[in-house]
């Protein structure tokens, strides 16, 4: 089970997600301004926002410029976990609007 291959997917169909980076359970996106390499903060608040009041997961971001995702899980989580986390962020990360 790993994270980044799926994240890499989403990847290619939101740009604001600029990068995907980690391996196995420990991964992170970083969010910027689609086209540019400039961070977007924004992004990442309205993500969190979206992801809290519409899925109920309670996120936490990371990066000196407030613009990245990280997922961390525990080494006990099945695929079924996974999946439905990915599928709550891959919601959170479409509904943005830049």
């Amino acid at each position: 089970m790993l994270v980044a291959p799926e994240l890499r997917e989403m990847q290619k169909k939101y740009p604001v997600m600029a990068d995907v980076r980690g391996v196995g359970l420990m991964t992170a996106v970083e969010f910027c301004k689609p086209g540019t390499f400039e961070p977007d903060a924004q992004a990442l608040h309205d993500i969190q926002a979206y992801l809290l009041k519409e899925e109920h997961v309670l996120t936490t971001g990371c990066g000196v410029n407030h613009n990245g995702f990280r997922f961390i899980t525990p080494l006990s989580v099945t695929k079924d976990e996974l999946d439905m986390i990915l599928a709550k962020f891959e919601k959170a990360v479409a509904s943005y609007k830049a």
